[in-house]
């Protein structure tokens, strides 16, 4: 893979059969593959290549937490208690 140039991240997702409709999954293939070219070999990346690089929180581990306003998630006013309700992605 590291010696052959013409093989790139939709190559890979071709061989690892990931269909071209499953974006999120080739946009991490892709910059994982891109990660492990530029660690491993003297392939260099241009710099729009390293734009793409950055390294975002996980989707699995970020954890969504729920906070009720006034305490209770109970309806006591006929409102939707999901209205009441504060979302914290820290």
């Amino acid at each position: 893979i590291a010696l052959d140039e013409t093989f790139d991240h939709n190559a890979l997702a071709l061989a690892l059969q990931i269909p071209s409709q499953q974006t999120m999954t080739r946009q991490i293939i892709e910059r994982e593959f891109r990660l492990l070219i530029a660690n491993g070999t003297d392939r260099k990346m241009d710099e729009n290549d390293r734009a793409k690089l950055k390294r975002h929180p996980s989707l699995f581990s970020r954890k969504l937490k729920f906070k009720a306003i006034n305490g209770d998630t109970s309806s006591h006013n006929g409102t939707d208690p999901l209205n009441s309700l504060q979302i914290d992605e820290s």
